[in-house]
């Protein structure tokens, strides 16, 4: 995760010993083992990330990381895009490009008080959700997955059940 100072401990370590790893000094103090030490825990958390980049790509369901946005009662109000992966896009029509850092009202009509206090009582009690639901605004029916990755985010998955839950046509007899 991101630290309080906004950096990721992970990628500062590894810089830290990319660093050191080109000066002498650290190495006449013995610093030599650690730095050859931390080379395949940094190999592996490469591959670790590559390996989820490529799960994230890949998965069938819509997938989004929102930020809870709290009005100045502190009642959620709006939610923030973060994070999306293409089959978000595909399910839903928005754009990456056309939503990362921006909140649901600004791209959609209000949100759905039903869908925007569950989204809140995830982001901000740590509790997980699912529920299925008919969005107005997309005139689809989805089956969300809800879970917090952190205090004040929400992540959903998203699986478009329309098909399913629209009766087939009758076939003549």
């Amino acid at each position: 995760g991101v630290a309080a100072d906004g950096l990721d401990p992970v990628a500062a370590a590894a810089d830290e010993h990319r660093q050191r790893a080109g000066r002498p000094d650290h190495l006449a103090r013995g610093e030599h083992r650690q730095a050859a030490d931390r080379d395949p825990a940094e190999t592996a958390l490469h591959a670790g990330e590559r390996r989820f980049r490529g799960l994230f790509e890949s998965l069938t369901a819509g997938f989004a990381l929102h930020e809870i946005v709290l009005d100045a009662d502190g009642q959620a109000c709006d939610y923030r895009f973060l994070e999306v992966n293409p089959a978000f896009e595909a399910i839903t029509g928005l754009t990456r490009s056309a939503i990362l850092g921006r909140c649901a009202r600004t791209l959609l009509p209000p949100p759905d008080s039903r869908w925007l206090a569950r989204y809140a009582n995830v982001a901000l009690t740590g509790d997980c959700a699912q529920f299925d639901d008919f969005s107005n605004d997309l005139g689809r029916h989805y089956r969300i997955t809800v879970y917090c990755p952190e205090p004040g985010q929400f992540a959903v998955l998203y699986d478009d059940v329309t098909t399913i839950t629209r009766p087939a046509p009758a076939e003549p007899l």
